[in-house]
């Protein structure tokens, strides 16, 4: 099959959809299948570019349009999806990868005109805004919206296949009428299996990978960790590695306040981030425990096998139970020295591009 993976940017470490649509798409390359990239709202580029990118080492040729440029360039959009001539449009959706305030209200046009009938397959990375019981009116009114612009998006490209990658977007997504399947989110580090393993008898190290969301139990955290150090002579080491974002200077600033000890390595290439994972204790997760699965960070630490603490703020969606994802303990206060004596395994996961691209081949191929 030829297909086009549709997303906003593909700024190669930039964006984290763009670096999964990358790597799906190089996978399906090496399937047998004709794959190319297509970033609508690109804020990385001025102008439009027609480049080859890298899955690894696959080549990978993208169409990347600027930021709100889409109209002024739509004609040389339609003429290059039908240069390439996809079997599928396979959009990856982040509401607000689209419009910076989450409100796309064109984008469904849009796509019906670049895509002049072709098939259509989505995979809602995200949905809208004002999910959970603790979210404000005015989140929840935003997330009206939003929905409603869902809704007309599906309307108007009519999918084929509708994807998701956790059981509560599935059950929203149905909820609204739509039948959506589960496609795992695979991880963006692969792990790499010539690390060299350290002796970590003597610490605890805890890591924080990616983005830090707001409102979580770090100050609890550290005073758990600080109690727990005191009384077992052992380290507890904080690190951030990535782009953890805003709230970083706040973790950093409650675990030094404690008394304890954090290593900043910021940005690192795949293969540091696979190391530093592998010779973790415990992943330290600020996603809502209900949307875990749809996270980078998460979905690196269960690649490498790393049991993850989520230390989220309380996040309930309204009207819908999800289960804990194996591997995962929600944090209590108190409750860190417990955790350390018992600390779970997670799960062996194999899930990888390839795999993805297998089961995501499987259900196109019905229709």
């Amino acid at each position: 099959m030829n297909i086009i993976l549709v997303c906003s940017s593909l700024e190669p470490g930039r964006d984290g959809v763009g670096d999964y649509s990358r790597l799906l798409a190089g996978a399906l390359i090496n399937q047998g299948h004709a794959c190319a990239l297509l970033a609508l709202n690109d804020k990385f580029v001025r102008s439009i570019q027609h480049e080859v990118q890298l899955a690894d080492d696959t080549k990978v040729a993208a169409l990347r349009i600027p930021t709100y440029k889409l109209k002024d360039n739509i004609r040389d959009v339609q003429s290059w999806i039908i240069d390439f001539n996809p079997d599928w449009l396979s959009l990856q959706y982040v509401i607000f990868g689209y419009h910076n305030k989450g409100l796309p209200f064109n984008l469904s046009k849009q796509l019906s005109a670049i895509s002049q009938g072709r098939k259509w397959h989505i995979m809602f990375h995200e949905l809208w805004l004002g999910i959970a019981v603790q979210e404000s009116v005015k989140l929840k009114l935003w997330g009206r919206i939003q929905k409603y612009l869902i809704k007309t998006l599906i309307r108007h490209l009519n999918p084929r296949v509708i994807n998701t990658q956790t059981p509560l977007y599935q059950i929203l997504l149905q909820n609204l009428g739509y039948k959506a399947t589960c496609l795992p989110l695979f991880s963006n580090i692969p792990k790499i299996e010539s690390v060299r393993k350290v002796d970590n008898s003597d610490s605890i190290k805890l890591v924080v990978f990616g983005t830090i969301h707001t409102g979580a139990l770090i100050k609890e955290l550290a005073a758990d960790a600080a109690a727990y150090t005191l009384k077992h002579k052992k380290t507890v080491l904080l690190t951030f590695i990535g782009a953890c974002g805003s709230q970083q200077e706040k973790w950093v600033s409650e675990w030094q306040n404690a008394g304890l000890s954090v290593d900043i390595m910021g940005k690192q290439p795949a293969g540091i981030v696979s190391a530093v994972l592998q010779n973790s204790t415990i992943g330290i997760l600020s996603t809502a425990v209900a949307v875990a699965e749809k996270s980078g960070s998460f979905a690196a630490m269960r690649a490498h096998r790393l049991p993850v603490l989520n230390i989220s703020k309380p996040w309930q969606p309204t009207g819908v139970a999800i289960d804990v994802p194996l591997g995962v303990t929600v944090y209590e206060p108190g409750s860190f020295e417990k955790y350390i004596a018992s600390c779970p395994v997670m799960i062996n996961n194999n899930i990888g591009p390839t795999e993805v691209a297998k089961e995501m081949l499987a259900q196109l191929t019905v229709y």
